[in-house]
């Protein structure tokens, strides 16, 4: 778990130093916290909480009201749910999940149920791309966020994805000041470099 959130700490620390002359983004502890406490989580959700930490995690990104977010490849949409309550009516949330992951039956049943759930949710857009196509969004960005999923773009099921250019397109879709969130797990130490 340290790892996870020095991880965690530490890809947002990079994210947020190449813009220059960017404030720190405070967040709404509130509104993050009703995001959590929203009784139309689902209960595998809730249940993922003490491991994932949301409230720290929103909270340490910044992500506020208003705010257009990037879930990439977001799953069944742990994170997206939480970012479309704390962005609210005049945020938006871009929930991406790539074409040759949500061929993986685990992930196919949570992305659907993404899916109809979105629906209801006019500051959600929810699409799959394939991994070849770098990022790209319709507005600029104030967060990029990617859970879980930053190390499977080394693997050859993805292409592998170049990730210095999928790390360049990441960088221009944020507007000045915005955070490239990579919230993720690590091989031991040693491992081979096929080992994400």
């Amino acid at each position: 778990m340290r790892t996870l959130v020095l991880a965690c700490s530490i890809a947002a620390l990079v994210a947020v130093a190449p813009a220059q002359g960017a404030a720190h983004r405070p967040s709404q502890p509130g509104v993050i916290a009703q995001a959590v406490a929203d009784p139309d989580r689902p209960p595998e959700d809730v249940a993922r909480d003490v491991n994932r930490k949301p409230a720290e995690t929103l909270a340490f990104a910044g992500i506020k009201p208003g705010d257009k977010v990037a879930d990439y490849v977001a799953n069944s949409g742990y994170f997206t749910r939480l970012f479309a309550d704390v962005v609210g009516r005049k945020g938006h949330v871009y929930a991406v999940e790539l074409d040759e992951i949500v061929t993986f039956p685990n992930v196919a049943k949570g992305y659907a149920a993404l899916q109809d759930w979105a629906k209801a949710r006019p500051n959600v857009t929810v699409e799959t791309v394939p991994a070849s196509r770098a990022p790209a969004f319709p507005q600029k960005l104030d967060a990029f966020w990617i859970s879980q999923n930053y190390h499977d773009l080394h693997d050859k099921f993805l292409g592998p994805v170049d990730v210095a250019q999928f790390n360049k397109a990441v960088y221009a879709a944020l507007k000045p000041g915005g955070v490239y969130i990579v919230l993720d797990h690590v091989a031991a130490p040693g491992s081979p470099a096929d080992v994400t």
